[in-house]
Order: structure tokens, then C-alpha cells, then sequence
């Protein structure tokens, strides 16, 4: 579970009138803004910052792109995130099983 965003939030996406992708995309955007809010330092920073990279592995993970405009911004957090370290196996697998996903809907 992240924060409020339970895995399968396609019931509370359906009330919304948002997709699931959208519905996590905007609960990510909410809790980065929320952490980059909070200065250096303060009290409640970590958890702040914690929560908003649950919310971005969520993203990537467990919701996938509808389409290659939601690849790219799932490459985009990666790039960001992963900028100077190896991107681990488990986010190229999204990325991968994405691809394939939409390039076959292509095709179809």
C-alpha cells in the first residue's frame, strides 16, 4: 500500500472518473509536491521524501502505461531517480513488459 493507494485502485479510479494510471500519476505529482515543499532538514522531510518514492515505485511497478506518453514519463522518473546509479532489474522489467504491451495494441 502507498499512503492512500492501494494496489488495484481501479475501484476508486472508476468514483474518480480517472484511470488508474491517472489517479497514481496524480497521487505521485501530490507527494513530491508535499516533500519538495518541506525545507532541508525539517521535521518530517524523510517521511515526506519516503512517501513520494513509494508513490514514484508505484508508479513504475504496479500501474501500467496506457500509452508511449506514460512510458515516457515512467523513463523519465527513472532517469531522474536512478541518474547516477544502475537501474534495478525489477523497473527495466516494467518498462519492458510495457513496450511489449503497447507495441502488440499497435499491431492489433
Amino acid at each position: 500500500m502507498v499512503g492512500n493507494l492501494e494496489p488495484g485502485a481501479t475501484a476508486s479510479a472508476a468514483q474518480s472518473g480517472m484511470t488508474e494510471w491517472e489517479l497514481a500519476l496524480a497521487f505521485y505529482v501530490a507527494k513530491r509536491v508535499q516533500s519538495d515543499a518541506l525545507p532541508l532538514g525539517s521535521e518530517g522531510e524523510d517521511q515526506a521524501l519516503d512517501e513520494y518514492c513509494e508513490a514514484m515505485d508505484y508508479v513504475v511497478l504496479n500501474t501500467p502505461a496506457p500509452d508511449g506518453k506514460a512510458l515516457a514519463i515512467k523513463l523519465r522518473l527513472a532517469k531522474e531517480r536512478w541518474s547516477n546509479l544502475k537501474i534495478p532489474d525489477d523497473w527495466l522489467d516494467a518498462f519492458i513488459a510495457d513496450a511489449e504491451r503497447l507495441a502488440q495494441v499497435r499491431e492489433a
